[in-house]
């Protein structure tokens, strides 16, 4: 039988000033059933401290280590509610607060199971698993756009195709010059699955070794911006490395994505040959 389940995102908010957040966990109660618990994304967050690249990141981390034991604490006091009592206590567990940690509106879904459901809500909104590698890259893509157009370089790059022998590679950002090339081709391997995160990698570094190979492209003429992995799983961080370690075989210039004066210092690179 299915029940409602009252839920209410846990959002990291450091600057009020600009209203940005991130999302970090998930807070879930189903009164009918006496369920409420929680979880966050504690310790070393990637996510958060490349969003929040200027933000000392012990901030994060001593805020929701004290944010997890509150609700730990909440979570006792609740075992011994249920119904309308547990409603009400959840609302107020979930009120709107001014500080670094807060909470959205509360929503909610019906559910056979509650303790999936919370796994399945932070999976969504802290997992973002909607997401597959295709969609955001696009993003990555945007993102650098953005950067362009603050620097007056959007005319130089646009999308580009190599091809070659009957085989069509393309990259997003490219200037084609007569001689020369300028390539920004951003590359997530924030992946949930380490042999995905692998083949990805792999994906992209045959693809470009096939063009240097016959010589379309240079070495020099190559930046590749890299998203490392959120979630902090041990077999990602070590696919992770294994990924990264294949792609400096090629030789190129691999950057942290969030190293956008570097990614924008490669991109002035055009300005150099043409006169």
């Amino acid at each position: 039988m299915k029940v409602a389940c009252q839920y209410a995102i846990v959002r990291f908010l450091p600057y009020m000033e600009t209203g940005e957040f991130a999302n970090i966990g998930v807070l879930a109660f189903a009164p009918k059933t006496g369920y409420l618990d929680f979880k966050l994304a504690q310790g070393a967050f990637p996510r958060v401290t490349r969003f929040f690249a200027e933000l000392d990141k012990k901030v994060y981390s001593k805020a929701v280590e004290g944010f997890a034991e509150e609700l730990a604490e909440v979570r006792t006091i609740a075992e011994d509610l249920s119904g309308k009592e547990l409603a009400a206590f959840g609302q107020e567990v979930a009120r709107p607060r001014e500080s670094l940690i807060r909470f959205s509106d509360i929503r909610v879904l019906m559910t056979e199971d509650p303790t999936q459901a919370l796994e399945n809500l932070y999976e969504r909104y802290v997992g973002r698993n909607f997401v597959n590698k295709e969609r955001r890259e696009q993003v990555m893509v945007d993102a650098i756009k953005r950067q362009l157009r603050k620097n007056n370089l959007q005319n130089l790059y646009k999308k580009y195709t190599f091809e070659e022998d009957y085989r069509k590679i393309q990259f997003p950002l490219v200037w084609n010059g007569t001689e020369r090339h300028s390539i920004i081709k951003p590359l997530t391997l924030d992946q949930k699955d380490p042999s995905k995160l692998v083949e990805h990698a792999d994906e992209w570094k045959r693809k470009i070794q096939w063009l240097l190979d016959r010589d379309c492209i240079q070495q020099d003429e190559l930046i590749i911006p890299i998203e490392p992995p959120v979630m902090g799983d041990s077999d990602l961080q070590d696919a992770y490395r294994v990924a990264e370690r294949d792609l400096e075989e090629l030789s190129v210039e691999l950057v942290p994505f969030t190293d956008t004066s570097r990614i924008m210092e490669f991109a002035r690179q055009p300005s150099l040959f043409i006169h």
